[in-house]
């Protein structure tokens, strides 16, 4: 018997029973018959997947429609979201331009000369690759120094700077309850003598006893906003554009510098508090370089080839 359009199922009759009626298995019509029924009738237009009327459809045929044929086209990013992210790879690509030589060397120069906090902050986050809301996170009393005597790590509020070895317990953030963001982002850095001299010349310019490192000039912590004017001012003081950069940069750079001075990934991941190497390849995939060079270079080593000169 020919397909009636759906007269004959129910489609004007009961609600419940009109819907039941098309669904799968139970009085559906074939395929072939929505090209002969009405076009004019918004249910069989929406079988035939006219977006338009989709929102005309009796509810059951929406639900068959979103389970049963399922778009295999992959969304298209719109154009906003390749904008950023172009510009988010061309931020990750400058960091590693140029090293002391580029324009981080011409930012860590800008840095000496402006005010001790803010050089303090860009010394600091450079070069020990901690996040801005662990940096901004520090105090005093996990600023330390390794006693010769005692034969212990001691604050450098105790025993003072006439030390050899110093190191930064990263043990806390400004996330809620003041914990890392994961259980290994707690660690223990060694710091270079260059962050040892900044953090000195702050605390000799703070000259109180206020426990975080970075406060405000009322004592507060400082905010990402406080941060980024901070280091806007700087920047364009070393002749850069400021607002194109952004302070997380400073431990894109930490992981570039170290990964072009031939540091392994799995040092790396430690140090940025990564909880495995595959976040650290993740993440900064622009910043590691791709390319493993220990087996050309052993066997260039064991197969040595002459000049042709």
């Amino acid at each position: 018997m020919p397909w009636d359009g759906g007269r004959r199922a129910g489609f004007h009759g009961n609600p419940l029973r009109r819907e039941r009626s098309w669904l799968p298995g139970a009085g559906a019509p074939p395929p072939e018959a929505c090209s002969k029924a009405r076009p004019s009738d918004p249910r069989t237009r929406a079988l035939t997947g006219s977006p338009r009327d989709s929102r005309t459809a009796p509810p059951v045929i929406r639900l068959y429609r979103r389970t049963a044929a399922p778009s295999t086209r992959p969304r298209q990013p719109s154009g906003v979201l390749l904008a950023a992210r172009r510009e988010r790879q061309r931020r990750r690509r400058r960091c590693r331009d140029g090293g002391a030589c580029g324009p981080l060397g011409a930012a860590l120069k800008a840095a000496e000369n402006a005010q001790p906090r803010i050089r303090a902050y860009i010394v600091v986050s450079l070069l020990s690759g901690a996040r801005t809301e662990e940096v901004r996170a520090l105090q005093w009393s996990h600023v330390v120094a390794y006693d010769e005597k005692t034969q212990a790590w001691r604050s450098v509020v105790e025993i003072g700077w006439n030390h050899k070895e110093f190191a930064l317990y990263v043990w806390r953030s400004v996330r809620k309850k003041g914990e890392t963001k994961t259980p290994k982002s707690r660690r223990s850095l060694a710091l270079p003598k260059r962050c040892v001299d900044a953090l000195k010349d702050l605390k000799e310019a703070q000259n109180d006893d206020r426990e975080l490192v970075f406060p405000t000039q009322t004592g507060s912590r400082m905010t990402a906003h406080n941060i980024r004017r901070d280091f806007k001012k700087v920047l364009d003081s070393a002749k850069l554009t400021g607002r194109d950069w952004a302070p997380r940069e400073l431990r894109h750079s930490f992981v570039s510098l170290l990964s072009d001075h031939d540091i392994p990934i799995e040092d790396i991941s430690r140090l940025v508090g990564h909880s495995n190497t595959v976040v650290t390849e993740t993440v900064y995939r622009q910043q590691i370089r791709p390319v493993i060079q220990e087996g050309a270079t052993a066997m260039d080593r064991i197969f040595p080839v002459a000049d042709d000169a």
